[in-house]
């Protein structure tokens, strides 16, 4: 598995010849956004960024998912399957974007839901609805993507502390998760200890790092002996190896 740094908590992923985006195309002057050659790249599907098989979209905020620029890649990019909460279709549906590539999906706080509307035998995805923040107003999905020989979950805005209720109601052994993404702003001895006795994951990135927040993640990491990776440039690449 390649996992590649887009910004904030976009990345792109490929394994077993699939290729996904996560909250990968946006532009926000609040946070790190990915360089305006980047999203071209993304966008015109240039190499390492080409034949993208889904682009995953956590929830509806700025520095997660840009509706123009998500419009004009899915337009260009027609074998590209959306998936995201209900939200992000009726606003790109607002602006004239009406495709069967779009799967979007209302869920209940802590509602696990197979995406079975996909239809690929190499790949597997689940979405959870989890708390954004402390916040169980703001819709925020989580993601487990199961390749045939990786597995990811992206817990976009979530919190693990604020999620463990319904993290504990899951047979984490169903998804045996390589690498797991979360904020940098959630680790701590107990969080790492839940960890342990949930999703049980064999990495851990963190995400949602300004780039001047960087050394204080580092610390963190340290501090804490979470043992994460913390991407510090964009496009940089690191190869999980079972």
């Amino acid at each position: 598995m390649q996992i590649t740094y887009i910004a904030n908590e976009g990345f792109f992923i490929s394994c077993d010849n699939k290729k996904i985006l996560l909250d990968a195309l946006f532009k926000t002057k609040n946070y790190t956004s990915p360089s305006d050659s980047l999203v071209a790249n993304i966008i015109n599907s240039i190499p390492p960024v080409d034949n993208i098989d889904f682009l995953l979209v956590t929830h509806n905020h700025r520095d997660h998912f840009d509706i123009k620029l998500t419009s004009e890649f899915l337009s260009k990019n027609t074998k590209t399957k959306f998936i995201s909460y209900s939200e992000s279709c009726k606003e790109l549906n607002e602006i004239g974007f009406n495709s069967s590539q779009l799967n979007c999906y209302n869920l209940e706080l802590g509602e696990l839901k197979e995406i079975n509307e996909i239809n690929d035998e190499q790949i597997s995805i689940t979405a959870l609805r989890l708390k954004h923040g402390t916040s169980s107003q703001i819709n925020n999905l989580a993601f487990m993507v199961r390749f045939n020989n990786c597995s990811i979950m992206h817990m976009g805005d979530a919190f693990i502390l604020q999620s463990e209720e319904y993290l504990k109601k899951i047979n984490w052994n169903n998804y045996k998760i390589d690498v797991l993404f979360m904020s940098y702003l959630d680790i701590n001895e107990y969080v790492l200890e839940t960890l342990k006795n949930t999703i049980m994951p064999k990495n851990i990135i963190m995400m949602h790092i300004h780039e001047e927040d960087i050394p204080e993640a580092i610390e963190q990491n340290k501090q804490h002996n979470a043992k994460a990776i913390i991407f510090e440039k964009e496009l940089e690449t690191k190869i999980f190896n079972k």
